[in-house]
């Protein structure tokens, strides 16, 4: 897409994303040690806040992250 955003996760992982209805789906191209399990990928995250410049998604409403777009 177009924006980049970074969340506040210990697995960083990187690759394309889209909205389908109140999820984010990210299709993951990379990722860090921790995480490479899920290269090639969706993760589906449900989208519970969305401002200008961030929004806040997660599995459920107790495992939540922040992203914050990058300028």
């Amino acid at each position: 897409m177009g924006s980049r955003f970074d969340g506040s996760d210990s697995d960083s992982y990187s690759g394309t994303w889209r909205v389908e209805g109140d999820q984010v789906v990210i299709h993951v191209l990379q990722a860090g040690p921790g995480a490479s399990d899920i290269v090639g990928k969706d993760l589906a995250w449900i989208i519970f806040d969305i401002q200008k410049d961030s929004f806040v998604a997660g599995y459920d409403k107790e495992h939540k992250l922040t992203w914050t777009r990058v300028k």
